[in-house]
């Protein structure tokens, strides 16, 4: 092996060893919740329910927008959060109000449900089910 190739792979080495440290040090922040939740609409196609959320988060630089679902309530409802990923301590991101639109598509829930319900950090809104004529859907079995 030549002097070359030794001195290639003992920095490559090294350049692995940075990486790693640097990916161990700095943890993914865990999703939290969504400051506002704008409006929601949610739709029966087939066997299919469509909910399209629009809300806001305080500031900008949150990622990956989700709904994620929590419970079907005795009242009949499918309550749902709407949560993202923060931006990081040290990141420069702009100190505004800024639109978030997430849409989720799952199979229609095995319980009658009439309504969605979803969760915010600040407050939540609730939307009937409408099948995809338009007309109100009470149950979705």
């Amino acid at each position: 092996m030549s002097a070359a190739t030794k001195q290639y792979r003992s920095r490559a080495v090294a350049a692995l060893a940075c990486l790693v440290v640097a990916l161990s040090a700095a943890p993914a922040a865990a999703q939290q919740l969504v400051y506002r939740v704008d409006k929601a609409t949610a739709v029966m196609h087939g066997r299919y329910l469509v909910v399209d959320v629009k809300g806001a988060t305080k500031t900008g630089g949150w990622e990956h927008p989700r709904l994620v679902i929590l419970r079907h309530t005795d009242a009949g409802n499918l309550e749902l959060k709407l949560v993202a990923t923060p931006p990081g301590n040290a990141a420069a991101v702009v100190q505004s109000v800024v639109p978030v639109n997430v849409s989720l598509k799952t199979r229609a829930p095995s319980r009658p449900v009439a309504a969605v319900k979803v969760v915010s950090q600040t407050n939540s809104v609730t939307t009937k089910i409408v099948a995809q004529n338009g007309r109100q859907n009470m149950a979705l079995d």
